[in-house]
């Protein structure tokens, strides 16, 4: 669900680009489906000195899931941390917040009122759906 998706990533701070066919990596452009970058790059390229370049995440179909997709990046690079305070380590955040957007459209298409909150304490998305 790419719409569940995009929401989940602007939630964050990524941009989801659709059908962008190839994402910066640190050989070179890689091929992908999509891509994510991180909004507001110019508070990230001035840490990492690069100008005007974005950081971007490839988004391409795992390759022994069909149906599913994968996140191509180099969590080694020096924007690792800012890539941990958006989306969490290995990405879960970004992960468990596309499950909440899911679970969202989902309860809205069966004609629920949903709203999003999240736990003061733990930082968690909170989901809470009323019947109409």
């Amino acid at each position: 669900d790419l719409d569940a998706f995009g929401a989940a990533a602007a939630l964050l701070g990524f941009e989801l680009v659709r059908g962008q066919t190839t994402h910066q990596a640190y050989g070179g452009r890689q091929p992908c489906l999509h891509a994510l970058r991180i909004k507001n790059p110019t508070a990230l390229q001035n840490r990492l000195g690069r100008g005007e370049q974005d950081y971007e995440i490839g988004i391409v179909a795992a390759k022994d899931e069909p149906g599913c997709f994968n996140l191509v990046y180099d969590p080694g690079m020096s924007v690792s941390r800012r890539l941990h305070e958006l989306g969490g380590v290995n990405m879960q955040r970004l992960r468990q917040e596309y499950a909440v957007q899911v679970a969202m459209s989902q309860l809205r298409k069966a004609g629920h009122r949903v709203t999003r909150t999240v736990n003061q304490k733990t930082g968690r998305p909170r989901v809470v759906a009323l019947c109409r």
